[in-house]
Parts: C-alpha cells; sequence; structure tokens
C-alpha cells in the first residue's frame, strides 16, 4: 500500500476528520457577493453624485478656478496612489477588518489601534454629517413645493428616520443595500450629467457668495475628502466571490472613476455648462431655474448622501465586528445574527453613535463649531488612518519578501501628499484657532494604540487574534462537499457536487 493511500486510510478514523478547518470570517457568509456590489459599496460612500455639485459650486466662486483645477488634479493623483498601495495587500488577504487588518499584519496591534479609531471618526462622523445634509435637502424640496420652512424638530425627526432607515437596509444584509445603491447613485449621476451637458437656461450672476476658507486650503480639503470612502470597498473581501482579485481591482480604480467625474463637473462649470446645476444648489428658483429641476437636483442630493451614509454603516458594522471577533472590543460586537448573516450588534453600535451625531449637529445649527470641529476630525483621522496603512504595505510586503521598487515608489509618493494634506490642514485650523481639535484627534488617536496595547494585559486569559482574515475552509480543499470513499470493488474514490469518481475506462492504481 502506498503512502498516500495509507493517509486516506487514517483519515477516515483521524479526530481532526470530524473538526474542519473554518474561516474566522465564515459567519457573515463567504463568497456571496459580486464585483457590482463590492463596486456599489466603494462609489456610493464617496457619494459622487454630491461631490459633483459640490465642486461645480466650488469652481464657480473661486478666484482662480484653473488653479483650483490643477490642485484638485494632484489630491486625485495622489488618493489614486494610496488606492494602489492599498491593493497590493488586498490582493494578498481578504479581511472584514479592512485597513485595520492591513496595519495590524504589517505594523503591530498599536498602530492598528490607532487605524481603528481613525477610520471609526471618519465612518461615524460621515454618515452622521450625511444624514444632516440628507434632511436639508428634504427641506429644500419641501420649500419649492410650498410647505412651510422645516424647524429643528422636523430636521431631526428625518434624521432618525433616516438612521433607522439604514440600519434596518445594513442588518437585512449587504446585498440588499448594493442593489438600492446602484441605482439611486446611476440615477443621480445621470441626472447631473445631463444637466452639465445641456445647454445653459440660466447664467449665473456676477457675484456668488465667497468660499468659505483659502481657496488653496478649501480644494485640497473637499477634493481629498470627496474621494474619501473608496477603501470601504475592502471590509467587504471575505464576502466577495475572488475577494482578493475583486477588491484590489476596485481599490486600484474607484479613486480615479470617481476623480474623473468630479473634475469633469469642474471643467463643465468652467466652460460655462455648469450654471444651471449651480444656479439651483446655491439660490433655488431665484436665478428662474424650473422648480422641476430644482426638486429632482436636490432629490438627487439627497439619494447620494443616504447613499453614502449606507456604505459608512456597512464599513463601520465590519470593523466594530472584527474588533469584537478579535476580543479587543466586547466580544459581544463580534456576534453575527443567523438569519441574514450580519453582525446585528455592531450595527447597532454604530446607528447608535450615529444617531446621536445627528441630535448633536442638528440642536447645534449649521456653520456651528461642531460642524467645524467635525469636518476637521473626520480628514485629520481618515489621512492619519491612509498614513499609517500605506507603511503597513511597505512592512507587511518586506517580510514577505515581495516588495519591489514599484511599490516603494508608490508609497513613498502618496505618503509624502499625506503629509503636505495633513500640514495644510493643521496650519489651515491654526488659523482659524481651531489647533485644539487637531490636538484632540490625535489624542484619539494616540488612545486607540494604547488601548491596542494595553488589551492584552487587561485580558490575560483570552487569546488575541489581531489582524485575522479568511483562510482556505476544509471545503475549498475539497470544494463541493466532496468526501473519499469505498466503492463497492473496495477502490477509493472521491465524490462530491461536480466531481467525478475513478475513470472507469483506466485500469485502478
Amino acid at each position: 500500500m502506498s503512502a498516500l493511500r495509507a493517509a486516506i486510510e487514517r483519515s477516515f478514523h483521524a479526530a481532526e476528520h470530524d473538526q474542519p478547518v473554518l474561516s474566522p470570517h465564515r459567519p457573515l457568509g463567504r463568497r456571496q457577493l459580486t464585483g457590482w456590489s463590492v463596486l456599489a459599496q466603494a462609489v456610493s460612500t464617496t457619494a459622487p453624485a454630491a461631490s459633483m455639485v459640490i465642486f461645480a459650486a466650488l469652481i464657480a466662486r473661486a478666484g482662480a478656478p484653473v488653479s483650483a483645477l490643477v490642485i484638485a488634479v494632484v489630491v486625485i493623483i495622489g488618493l489614486c496612489l494610496i488606492g494602489a498601495c492599498l491593493a497590493q495587500v488586498a490582493a494578498r488577504m481578504a479581511a472584514a477588518g479592512g485597513l485595520y487588518s492591513y496595519t495590524a499584519r504589517g505594523l503591530g496591534r498599536r498602530a492598528a489601534g490607532a487605524v481603528a479609531a481613525g477610520l471609526l471618526i471618519k465612518y461615524l462622523g460621515s454618515a452622521a454629517s450625511c444624514l444632516v445634509q440628507l434632511s436639508l435637502a428634504l427641506s429644500a424640496v419641501a420649500a419649492v413645493i410650498g410647505t412651510p420652512p422645516w424647524g429643528t424638530v422636523p430636521l431631526l425627526l428625518a434624521g432618525l428616520a433616516a438612521v433607522a432607515g439604514v440600519g434596518w437596509l445594513v442588518w437585512r444584509g449587504v446585498r440588499v443595500a448594493t442593489y438600492g445603491l446602484i441605482i439611486i447613485e446611476a440615477a443621480a449621476l445621470v441626472f447631473m450629467i445631463i444637466l452639465l451637458v445641456a445647454p445653459p437656461m440660466v447664467r449665473l450672476p456676477e457675484v456668488l457668495p465667497p468660499l468659505e476658507a483659502e481657496q488653496t486650503h478649501r480644494v485640497i480639503m473637499f477634493t481629498a475628502f470627496a474621494l474619501a470612502g473608496f477603501e470601504s470597498a475592502a471590509f467587504l473581501g471575505p464576502e466577495t466571490r475572488r475577494g482578493t482579485t475583486v477588491v484590489a481591482r476596485t481599490l486600484r480604480w474607484t479613486p480615479a472613476l470617481c476623480g474623473l467625474v468630479v473634475l469633469a463637473a469642474g471643467v463643465a462649470t468652467l466652460t460655462g455648462r455648469g450654471d444651471v446645476l449651480v444656479s439651483a444648489y446655491l439660490f433655488g428658483t431665484g436665478q428662474g431655474v424650473p422648480a422641476a429641476i430644482v426638486i429632482a437636483l436636490h432629490l438627487g442630493l439627497a439619494s447620494s448622501w443616504l447613499g453614502s451614509a449606507l456604505g459608512s454603516v456597512n464599513a463601520v458594522s465590519r470593523l466594530v465586528y472584527t474588533l469584537g471577533l478579535e476580543r479587543v472590543w466586547p466580544s459581544l460586537l463580534g456576534r453575527v445574527q443567523d438569519r441574514f448573516k450580519t453582525p446585528g450588534w455592531a450595527i447597532l453600535f454604530g446607528c447608535s453613535a450615529i444617531a446621536a451625531g445627528v441630535v448633536v449637529l442638528q440642536l447645534a445649527g449649521r456653520g456651528s463649531p461642531p460642524y467645524d470641529w467635525l469636518a476637521i476630525s473626520l480628514r485629520f483621522g481618515l489621512l492619519a488612518a491612509y498614513l499609517l496603512a500605506v507603511a503597513a504595505v511597505v512592512r507587511l510586503l518586506g517580510r514577505l519578501g515581495e516588495l519591489t521598487r514599484r511599490v516603494v515608489v508608490l508609497a513613498a509618493l502618496a505618503a509624502l501628499e499625506l503629509v503636505v494634506i495633513m500640514a495644510v490642514l493643521v496650519s489651515g485650523s491654526v488659523q482659524r484657532g481651531e489647533g485644539m481639535m487637531v490636538i484632540a484627534v490625535g489624542g484619539v488617536l494616540v488612545l486607540g494604540a494604547a488601548w491596542a496595547g494595553l488589551v492584552r494585559r487587561l485580558r490575560p486569559g483570552r487569546r488575541l487574534r489581531i489582524g485575522t482574515f479568511d483562510r482556505h475552509e476544509s471545503i475549498d480543499a475539497l470544494p463541493g462537499g466532496a468526501a473519499v470513499h469505498r466503492t463497492e470493488s473496495g477502490e477509493l474514490a472521491l465524490a462530491g457536487r461536480g466531481l467525478l469518481g475513478p475513470d472507469p475506462g483506466r485500469p485502478s492504481a
């Protein structure tokens, strides 16, 4: 009897036969999503339709619109470099923790804790801000229709209702949410593009409201944040068919795709094609834009904000689920409900935090200090997470012996641009007297790193598994539920869905 046959014989009686190898992310439902679902997650989180409108208005109000476009191009190229760097790890591992898991594998648990803190600040704050903008867009629609102006209470109720709706959709599953995202975002984008392509029926006034900040600072901050969220595709790796390939491709091309859409809106405005879009956004029907166009514009904005909030909650739920699964946070957050295979407790945590943010922002009012603090926190937290993740890519590939000169150049250029953008953010905040807010956000990142470093000491009896990722299971080695058994003639055969036993035309071994 050959050694292979003897090993197969022993496997029938081995204890491990009843304990198949399982992926730690198996409860989420592995390899169910298509590439379209992942693309919808990445694109919707960036809110491209809303970004088009805001960037068009920014170019229309800029004192030097050409230089503003050039600055935007440079920032978009930098984000493409970041996506290319992250794709290097995404092509090698699929993890529900996204950038947090990438950093844990490359730089360790303390850096991963800081990245988790930065991502939570970004996604929770972004979702709250988007839902506040959603309620304001609906209020604008109501005003055009002729209803009384919405006060604080109607705006607050609309925002909280949106939180509940988003939470329900995410609880039902990513597929349910992403199908709606594809349709809604595509419809909004088509409408915005039609307004930009069609001959303008009205002209912008000679004098427009000035920018809220110095032009260079405003353009850099907007462009960097307008495309932020493309990295959320990484959170769906374990749930996606061919997850490593699909997620890597999405991370590589989404910044370029969304960046081209935003730049197209800016160029159209520069050539006079964006007058209707900008007039409807800034002045409503006050400049002669038909009410139907104004209503459609604000409904498109509302749908884009809703899609961005939905994508943010998806990302938060997977990140918090991973923290619970690894016992960095309470293990309750790492549980998955059986019916829809979604992390229910993590979704509840995220929606509760977002609802609190909506209440604070609505009660404070637009233009209040909480709005400014939130804007700084989102940007600084995300940029810091990007910087650590890029460094983790280089470190991880170096440890694997797969680091190439091309990746080093990409990472160096991406890190350089991130440092420059963060310097611009800090300098602008200091000039406006908001330097303490930057320090506070930095403190949160430090606390995240400190907690990740101390959690092992706080829970000495628990085995920590930082940086978990989707692994091959026994079913992957023997696909289709395959099993080895004996035929009537005593021969060993491999049987399973889509598999055949020994070829009857060939002599047995």
